[in-house]
């Protein structure tokens, strides 16, 4: 139960980091802060226990009931600590950006393409909305899924919300940051297909999307 509330407490935060920002601005990383705090606690007796050398706790998901399918996350160690560290990290980058972001920001991506150079004399236009906080409670959640999930589907669909966050976190630093961000997302986009490629022969030849039992298979 306590992996289930973590991971709700981040997705919660990323269904609400665009209207909290629509109200609140840059105070919006106060109310996020807080809820990735409460998911950091909830995870607390999880890591006593898993550091402590006992079993950690199992949720499941029905997500596909007509063939089976379900999301299983696991409390182990590793997948523990970085849940861990990404909600702890993000706590502490959350209230810090309610002081760092400008009180206003350039307009969305699109108003004028990354890659292009401005007429001269032309400003971008100032608008309210912090897309940051968007795009990393989302990276977030993707981390989440990806280091406490036991589901192969779930674990790609983790990468994906990462590799796609990560692009447009590097975007959003404006027009300069267009070949980073181009270069990341080719690099993730590769591991993305390779990852793919990867659950489609293990699930293919093991009968499961379980990460455990594929690894226990004798195939």
């Amino acid at each position: 139960m306590t992996l289930l509330l973590s991971i709700g407490a981040s997705a919660l935060a990323t269904t609400l980091a665009w209207p909290f920002t629509r109200l609140l601005g840059r105070a919006a990383g106060w109310p996020l802060a807080l809820l990735y705090l409460a998911g950091f606690v909830a995870l607390l007796p999880e890591a006593s226990t898993v550091f402590g050398g006992g079993a950690g706790t199992t949720a499941t998901i029905s997500w596909v009931p007509a063939r089976g399918w379900e999301a299983v996350f696991v409390g182990e160690p590793i997948g523990v600590f970085f849940a861990l560290l990404a909600l702890g990290i993000g706590v502490i980058v959350l209230i810090y950006s309610t002081a760092y972001l400008d009180k206003k920001i350039p307009a969305e991506a699109g108003t004028v393409p990354a890659h292009s150079a401005l007429p001269p004399g032309t400003e971008l236009a100032k608008a309210p909305g912090y897309a940051f906080y968007q795009l990393i409670t989302a990276f977030t959640l993707g981390m989440l899924l990806l280091v406490l999930t036991d589901s192969l589907a779930v674990l790609y669909v983790g990468w994906e919300i990462t590799s796609l966050a990560s692009f447009a976190l590097i975007l959003s630093s404006g027009r300069p940051a267009f070949a980073a961000a181009m270069r990341t997302l080719a690099a993730t986009f590769a591991g993305g297909l390779a990852l793919l490629a990867g659950i489609a022969i293990t699930w293919f030849y093991t009968g499961t999307d379980r990460i455990s039992d594929a690894l226990q298979s004798s195939v």
